[in-house]
């Protein structure tokens, strides 16, 4: 199974990824975030005791964002065994590019950032890798083999190594092998000046991370889906597909991906799966899909063959009617057979969804169907469904879903729980502590943060909530999401990690900056 999965995948990349060009000039990503202060071609300079410069010399600000040239494979990290709390003197990666060749990044930050003390060596991996490969290394307790995507953050810049203390630089190497450039190596300069001229980099948004916040994060939804759920499962025999472009199927999906022990991914309705969702279902071994909501017959045909695994499909005729189709699937999958979460589904797509989302978080962790409403009255296909059901979560305040349609519940003789707050924010901390105070195993150590803005980056965060045992809290502007930050600033002691969901186009280092300051006594 493994080998034809890794045959197949062989083949995708071969179909996907354009071939070596005849040239240095070829399409690698920019590494280094722009604006970087100055890089030359310094190729054969002499570097004493007969060496010569074998790279080129990248120079940026400390803590500026380091990103994989070309997808691959890490070979070695050095530094990911330093002792915590100890000073490391080297931090860097290289890389088995899939383009043959290998890619080396040297002189990672290994010093605290802003240097108040000096060059200490006391950065520690979170201030040398990304978020995403610290993760990958406390799970596994090595980076070797763990997988990067072009243009992936991977680290930060640094002077470690031989680089002079304070001057920030990323040396960078091309090799024409994957064995330490056995063969020869190649000057990079031509390729970083073709790829920052053609755009191929990524801007620098801040200079400084705060040191208690990892970020959960791909260059689009279907990227942080991944993301997510590569930091909340190691594996995965089920695994829920749903189309990237709405949000009721990924939401209503998220307690059935929950029941089955895997994440939601996303894929675009129609097309080529992206190579990050293929690779990932690879990553996590799954056998099985489940696609939850209208995604094109040829789409799926495409990632079964392309992952070895098998599908099967709900839809249904109206996001009502699904969220129907995916609660049957729910119940026969072990979940709760006499209560529900009712969600809002609204016509206007900015007002239902922050409140299904945390619905659904809901759902994940206790296996209860989510089912969804109009605002002032039940929809004839959820009436149908409610003889069988003996409690019911509503979610939201009036605003979404009406005292009407709870007396519409309570006249069937259900009991009736609303989980509300007198806006987004506040509904969602209420969720929030509901989850904290029920029977499921949840705490408030890692928090997860969303934006409460727009829908697309948490699609996937309920399955990753119930497998981390950490719990969502959504956030807006800084100014304008108080209530948030007293909660904070009140559970400040039980608060050890804050996971921020989406890149900062989602959600601002400036949002996350305010909750830092929460943690800090």
């Amino acid at each position: 199974m493994r080998l034809i999965q890794t045959l197949v995948l062989t083949a995708l990349f071969a179909m996907t990824l354009p071939p070596p060009a005849a040239t240095t000039d070829d399409g690698i990503w920019f590494p280094v975030a722009t604006p970087v202060t100055t890089y030359s071609d310094t190729w054969g300079a002499p570097r004493g005791e007969s060496r010569t410069h074998e790279g080129t010399d990248i120079l940026a600000p400390q803590m500026h964002q380091i990103f994989a040239a070309e997808a691959g494979e890490i070979i070695k990290a050095k530094g990911e065994d330093c002792p915590a709390d100890e000073p490391c003197s080297s931090y860097y990666l290289a890389i088995a590019g899939d383009d043959g060749r290998g890619y080396f990044y040297v002189h990672l930050n290994n010093d605290t950032p802003g240097r108040p003390d000096g060059c200490d060596g006391l950065g520690g991996v979170a201030n040398a890798f990304s978020p995403r490969l610290v993760e990958q290394l406390q799970s596994s307790g090595t980076l070797a083999g763990v997988r990067v995507a072009k243009g992936e953050h991977i680290g930060y810049n640094g002077s470690s190594g031989n680089a002079a203390c304070g001057v920030d630089q990323l040396h960078f190497e091309i090799w024409n092998d994957h064995d330490w450039g056995a063969t020869g190596k190649i000057n990079p300069y031509a390729s970083l000046a073709a790829a920052e001229q053609a755009g191929r980099s990524t801007s620098q948004t801040s200079t400084e991370v705060p040191s208690s916040t990892v970020r959960e994060a791909g260059p689009d939804r279907i990227g942080t889906a991944v993301a997510l759920s590569r930091s909340s499962h190691d594996t995965a025999e089920q695994v829920v597909v749903a189309p990237a472009d709405q949000y009721v199927a990924a939401l209503v999906a998220a307690p059935l991906a929950a029941l089955q022990g895997g994440p939601v991914l996303l894929v675009p309705p129609e097309g080529s799966p992206p190579v990050d969702v293929v690779e990932e279902l690879w990553r996590l071994e799954a056998e099985h899909i489940t696609v939850v909501g209208a995604v094109d017959v040829a789409t799926i045909s495409r990632l079964t063959s392309s992952t070895g695994t098998t599908a099967s499909t709900i839809q249904g005729t109206d996001p009502v009617d699904l969220s129907r189709q995916v609660a049957a699937a729910v119940r026969a999958a072990g979940g709760q057979q006499d209560a529900a979460v009712l969600a809002p589904l609204s016509s206007d797509p900015g007002r239902g969804w922050p409140d299904a989302l945390m619905g659904s978080t809901l759902a994940a962790y206790t296996g209860a169907p989510v089912l969804l409403t109009a605002q002032d009255q039940l929809p004839q296909a959820v009436i149908d469904d409610l003889t069988a059901l003996e409690n019911i979560t509503v979610i939201g305040g009036t605003a979404v879903i009406s005292d009407n349609v709870v007396d519409q519940l309570t006249s069937q003789g259900i009991a009736v729980r609303r989980l509300a707050g007198p806006e987004r924010l506040s509904t969602a901390l209420a969720v929030t502590d509901a989850i904290l105070a029920g029977p499921v195993d949840a705490s408030a150590a890692v928090l997860h943060l969303a934006t409460a803005d727009n829908f697309p980056d948490a699609l996937a965060a309920g399955p990753a909530m119930s497998a981390k045992g950490s719990v969502l809290l959504l956030m807006g502007h800084p100014t304008a999401s108080t209530p948030v930050l007293d909660w904070v600033a009140d559970r400040a002691q039980d608060i050890n990690e804050i996971h921020a969901i989406g890149g900062t186009a989602a959600l601002s280092e400036d949002a996350i900056r305010a909750i830092d300051q929460q943690l800090t006594p």
